[in-house]
């Protein structure tokens, strides 16, 4: 029981990282399974690592086949669809539930790009995801373009300074008791870093 995991934990170290290559995480897989047939009873693999395997093959698999130029957009499409349509149930949904937020903001950014309004964006977002998820998105789109716009004022503020002929230490200087005066301190690290990356 518990001192066969921990025996088995300490096995695990013993193995060799992956190359992050899809044939180099099937022989990680492969190497991880054998070890448990020396810790575990069938019973137990099943109950404690079943599921996870069962969704690591398929996303290796699934792996697999999206690197495969050999195969057409449309085959690859057919295949991807079919490796699916042959999982478990629960497994299915989980797999589209991971899908969603990604194929949610892209519809969100076509929308955008179209001029709907936020209320559209709202109603989609709440059809998708829920009412909470949708209010939650909504907020944190909120917080971005209030940070947006305070970043403009700040570069616009910035420029007139260094364009104001101080003194390099004065303009400096001006320039930190602008960030001070518009922004928190953790605000001001992320301010710093985009002034040093032109942001």
């Amino acid at each position: 029981p518990f001192e066969r995991y921990i025996g088995y934990q300490s096995a695990l170290r013993e193995l060799d990282e992956h190359d992050g290559s899809v044939a180099g995480m099937r022989q990680s897989l492969e190497e991880r399974r054998a070890l448990r047939d020396q810790w575990f009873s069938a019973a137990t693999r099943e109950a404690f690592f079943g599921f996870r395997d069962r969704y690591a093959d398929f996303a290796l698999q699934r792996r697999a086949l999206l690197e495969n130029e050999q195969l057409e957009p449309a085959e690859k499409q057919a295949r991807l669809e079919a490796l699916e349509a042959g999982l478990p149930e629960d497994m299915r949904e989980m797999v589209r539930a991971s899908r969603r937020p990604s194929e949610v903001a892209e519809a969100v950014r076509q929308l955008r790009e179209q001029g709907a309004p936020e209320a559209r964006v709202y109603q989609y977002r709440e059809q998708r995801l829920g009412a909470e998820a949708a209010e939650r998105l909504g907020e944190l789109d909120r917080r971005r373009e209030a940070w947006r716009e305070r970043y403009q004022a700040y570069q616009a503020q910035r420029r007139a300074i260094e364009d104001s002929g101080l003194a390099e230490e004065d303009r400096e200087d001006a320039i930190q008791r602008l960030r001070a005066s518009l922004f928190d301190e953790a605000e001001q690290r992320r301010v710093r870093a985009l002034d040093r990356i032109g942001g």
